[in-house]
């Protein structure tokens, strides 16, 4: 359940060049360390401590989800 909800829930990603936001899947950044802006095809760096750790917030927030869809018929 868990991977599944990173492959489906998409968030804003803002560019740091172009100021332009792409969407992206949590699943796609929490495995990269970079992306392609989808406007200016600048690069955007994942690594820094805050996207990590605003990458982090989220699968916990899905870890915690998960025991309430484990529970469903």
């Amino acid at each position: 359940m868990r991977s599944e909800l990173e492959w489906v829930i998409q968030i804003p990603v803002p560019c740091p060049h172009c100021g332009k936001e792409s969407t992206e899947t949590i699943a796609r950044l929490i495995h990269s360390n970079e992306i392609i802006c989808g406007h200016c095809r600048g690069r955007i760096d994942l690594t820094s401590n805050e996207w990590r750790a605003y990458l982090k917030e989220f699968t916990d927030a899905i870890g915690k989800v998960r025991p309430i869809y484990d529970k469903l018929p």
